[in-house]
């Protein structure tokens, strides 16, 4: 059985599976074209996207390929990848795993999250025949703590992608695509009115792409992961337990834990709107809307508690800012 194991796992890995190596996660060089169109106004200040995001990036698009292809032919596709993608793919197929298996144990999340923070291009590199050599004895170590932690048939998904079924991260990449086809203030809307559980999962997919793609410290990932794990039904479900100072209370010291680990941009592009890094500008105005007051604008550049106001006519809104959508909304922060 285990003489199997390591002959099929070893196939894998030729065409390059799995990998304990650096960290690659690369800027897009065109991602500079739409940075300043990709802005936020708050007490005359401008969003600019952080460079620990990656902007523009294709992993998404080019993990729906593979996974919507037959088993047999994926291979072949994979193959034909460019390492750089390659290991988009594998960190992707990683990443979305948080979202499949939100009960994973801690012991499992960490396995995952190292995994992912260790797969780059390298891997598929094999003119260094003494990397290579170094690269598969690791991913027997690997393999063997994937069967430790997970069954043989969950451990699949995590040392044999391109063999397993896929539809379940393809259905979650779906919907977070054809999401991110609309404006940036349009996707807020419809997130907001989804099913719960669709609202769950778009807002993990988001954060599974930050982990997959992202330039972030060890910390950053893990907080990352945290959040993942605490978007549940709960989360985005009004907790009428609470008064409003409590309510208050609460939603400060989550702006504040989360300012203490990323800058504002980065909390911004990561846990409070959608697809950054897919800019899309929203529909103009319709005429029967501007005889409406507007709502207001989310005040993503104050941390802590600052006082909120907005012009004459513009409603303030109960949510649709902050993280995973669920504080109020506001037209300007008053420093």
């Amino acid at each position: 059985m285990n003489s199997r194991i390591n002959s099929a796992f070893l196939t894998l890995f030729v065409v390059g599976l799995f990998s304990l190596f650096t960290v690659y996660a690369s800027a897009q060089t065109n991602s500079s074209v739409k940075i300043d169109e990709n802005t936020k106004t708050c007490s005359g200040k401008k969003f600019v996207m952080p460079p620990t995001i990656s902007a523009d990036s294709d992993a998404f698009e080019n993990y729906l390929k593979l996974a919507l292809m037959p088993k047999i032919e994926r291979r072949r596709a994979f193959s034909e990848l460019l390492n750089e993608q390659k290991a988009n793919f594998i960190k992707v197929n990683l990443a979305l795993q948080f979202v499949k298996r939100p009960n994973m144990t801690k012991e499992q999340q960490e396995f995952v999250l190292d995994a992912i923070s260790k797969v780059s291009a390298d891997l598929y590199d094999k003119s260094d025949f003494e990397k290579a050599r170094r690269v598969e004895q690791s991913a027997f170590e690997i393999e063997n703590k994937a069967l430790g932690l997970f069954s043989l048939t969950d451990a699949g998904d995590f040392i044999e992608p391109l063999g397993t079924d896929k539809n379940e991260e393809a259905t979650l990449l779906h919907k977070y695509e054809d999401l991110l086809k609309n404006g940036s203030k349009m996707r807020m809307k419809i997130a907001k009115e989804m099913p719960i559980n669709d609202r769950v999962n778009i807002w993990r997919t988001q954060l599974a792409y930050h982990l997959a793609t992202g330039k972030f410290s060890k910390a950053q990932n893990e907080f990352i992961l945290e959040m993942l794990t605490s978007f549940s039904p709960e989360f985005f479900t009004p907790r009428a337990n609470l008064t409003e100072e409590e309510k208050s209370k609460a939603d400060k010291m989550l702006l504040l834990r989360i300012f203490s680990v990323f800058t504002k941009e980065e909390a911004f592009a990561i846990f409070m709107t959608l697809g950054i890094q897919k800019y899309v500008k929203d529909e103009p105005t319709k005429v029967i809307d501007l005889l409406r007051p507007p709502i207001c604008d989310c005040n993503w550049y104050c941390p802590g508690n600052p006082s909120c106001g907005g012009p004459n006519g513009c409603m303030s809104s109960p949510d649709g800012c902050g993280p995973g959508g669920t504080l109020g909304c506001h037209y300007l922060c008053v420093t």
